[in-house]
């Protein structure tokens, strides 16, 4: 929680995988979510509504954080905003589903406490209530924009001032400095991991519990104290301009007659929409989870139609294309000449652009495919190449490995290899920064998992997927990449798993059938795997570059060897070639 523009969703956008929408402006931010990750009870339409986004810690830790908007937005009137926060905190609540704590955003940037976030500030006391601070924390922002030493008079000016968080303070609430990054926010998270409790806010009690209506809970009478000194400074105004126009009237100017008349309206306009603000906190829960119920309801409704006139559209233009089929006669022809230049395609891969490939040995089979950046592993049973700057090949010699096998290049130069020693045992090794990038995943293989894993794949953003011999799998993937990765199949189909820039994937299953998702990368491997696909032919192994929007690897059946690397890596993939065929 917190006024607009503190960095809720900067904050959110560093935990979360789904797509947020930062405000820049004075408007309140917009989300743009294809769909929720989590129970809630509106569309994503904006900060002008609740949201709840999943945050994946780890494999087997999920976190879900709420955003709600400021009591100050743009778009609503605080009264609204209420509601929508009452609805959603009283449904979750009557559901079982219960809150760890909160987070209040302020902008340390601020030169003082405003109006609009003391008001802010003094409703999320009343909403909370004391027994609920201690799992409160009280998070400054943008200390970027501050010199520190100002920054710390002015958080040492919150802390003491009573009105401000001094009374906090003494109910329990902690105070952290974000500093709008991954780790900081990570940090922030881990307060409520290390000691994981549930609170019940008041305004939950006195609505749920208490069975209270909204205007009689804290909170609510709060709001209308404000709305009432609000409504006091509008009258005034409205006395002040009817005897500006009185003076117009006498002196008969109507410039200033029609201006004041403009000026009347208006405030009797505000006056209005105070006083419907005051009606709508007259509302109980079960007449509020009713409103809801009735909104969404409209929305599905609406979707409802403009999903069946769509369909009507698709049903015309399949029509349309039905008929088109039966005129035209030269489907045969067109059959004969796309075999041919699949064919001619597939002769090309053979070939390649330079020369002719040389044939494979019995024992030419590549097994070990990996690329990231500048560095680049090739492996067959009977030739391995490192590449430039893999920084394993000193480590095979030094350590006497009898025969490499597998590579997985991972974030920040780290890695993950197996090979065997000359007792043709299978061991795994890691670089030395492999625990620092993924230290969740380290504490697997350690504890046990180095024995059973039977491959491993990583992508970006820290990334990876991998199995243990048996079918089990481990992944941190986001859930909707995961849907696309498996469609219908399960973890343990999986053979083979190439994770590309942002959210694209080659995977291969355990029965040799394959699909790929290159999110309009990798437009020359497209275009190869589609002939691949065309012609029934197999994919050996595959590895794309998730640094790069081109780069990759690949081998198939019937001696197919194709990539698209660095000029300086060229020369190793001819090298291998050369001595592995």
């Amino acid at each position: 929680m917190g006024v607009t523009g503190a960095g809720k969703s900067t904050f959110i956008s560093h935990c979360s995988d789904d797509t947020i929408e930062i405000g820049r402006n004075l408007n309140g931010c917009k989300f743009s979510q294809a769909e929720p990750s989590y129970y809630t009870l509106t569309e994503s339409l904006g900060t002008n509504t609740v949201s709840v986004y999943a945050c994946n810690f780890s494999p087997t830790q999920t976190v879900y954080l709420i955003d709600t908007p400021g009591f100050d937005d743009t778009n609503r009137s605080d009264t609204e905003v209420l509601r929508e926060v009452a609805s959603w905190l009283t449904a979750s609540y009557s559901n079982k589903i219960r809150l760890s704590g909160i987070i209040y955003f302020h902008r340390i940037s601020d030169l003082r406490m405003q109006g609009s976030a003391k008001k802010n500030l003094f409703l999320f006391q009343k909403l909370c209530g004391s027994e609920a601070l201690k799992n409160v924390v009280l998070a400054t922002t943008m200390w970027d924009r501050v010199n520190f030493d100002e920054g710390l008079g002015r958080e040492k000016q919150l802390v003491e001032t009573q009105e401000f968080w001094g009374w906090m303070m003494k109910q329990g609430s902690r105070i952290f400095r974000h500093s709008n990054d991954h780790l900081s926010a990570r940090r922030l998270i881990d307060i409520f991991l290390a000691k994981p409790t549930t609170i019940t806010l008041e305004l939950q009690n006195q609505m749920v519990n208490k069975h209270l209506s909204l205007e009689q809970t804290d909170a609510g009478i709060t709001l209308e104290v404000e709305l009432l000194k609000e409504r006091k400074r509008w009258e005034r105004r409205l006395r002040e301009a009817q005897e500006e126009m009185k003076e117009a009237l006498e002196s008969r100017n109507q410039d200033a007659i029609a201006a004041i008349q403009e000026v009347q309206r208006d405030y009797k306009s505000r006056m209005d929409l105070l006083e419907k603000d005051r009606h709508d906190l007259k509302i109980n829960m079960e007449k509020l989870h009713h409103e809801k119920y009735a909104e969404l309801e409209a929305k599905l409704k609406t979707q409802e139609e403009a999903l069946r006139a769509q369909q009507e559209s698709y049903d015309i233009e399949l029509q349309r294309l039905r008929t088109e089929k039966k005129e035209h006669q030269e489907d045969l022809e067109a059959a004969e000449r796309r075999e041919k230049l699949v064919l001619a395609a597939l002769e090309r891969l053979r070939v390649g652009s330079e020369k002719q490939r040389p044939k494979p040995s019995k024992h030419g089979r590549p097994v070990s495919l990996a690329l990231r950046a500048d560095r680049i592993f090739l492996c067959s049973d009977s030739r391995t190449h490192w590449g430039v700057n893999s920084g394993l090949e000193a480590k095979a010699e030094r350590e006497s490995w009898y025969k490499s096998e597998t590579v997985a290049f991972g974030g920040n130069e780290s890695y993950v290899a197996s090979y065997r020693n000359i007792d043709q045992r299978k061991r795994w090794t890691c670089g030395a920064s492999f625990d620092k990038q993924y230290p969740d995943l380290y504490k697997i293989l350690h504890d046990g998992g180095w024995n059973k894993l039977d491959f491993i794949s990583f992508g970006p953003k820290r990334r990876y997927f991998m199995r243990f011999h048996g079918g089990e799998t481990r992944d941190n993937l986001p859930s909707r990449l995961l849907k696309r990765i498996l469609k219908s199949r399960s973890r343990g189909d999986v053979k083979i798993l190439a994770l590309g820039r942002d959210k694209s994937f080659v995977v291969v299953f355990r029965d040799g059938k394959y699909h790929w998702d290159l999110d309009r990368k990798y437009k020359d491997l497209e275009d190869k795997l589609l002939t691949l696909e065309e012609c029934g032919t197999g994919i050996e192994a595959i590895a794309l570059d998730c640094k790069s929007l081109e780069k990759y690897l690949l081998f198939a059946e019937d001696r197919i060897l194709d990539w698209d690397v660095s000029p300086s890596q060229v020369s190793s993939v001819r090298r291998w070639e050369a001595e592995a065929f």
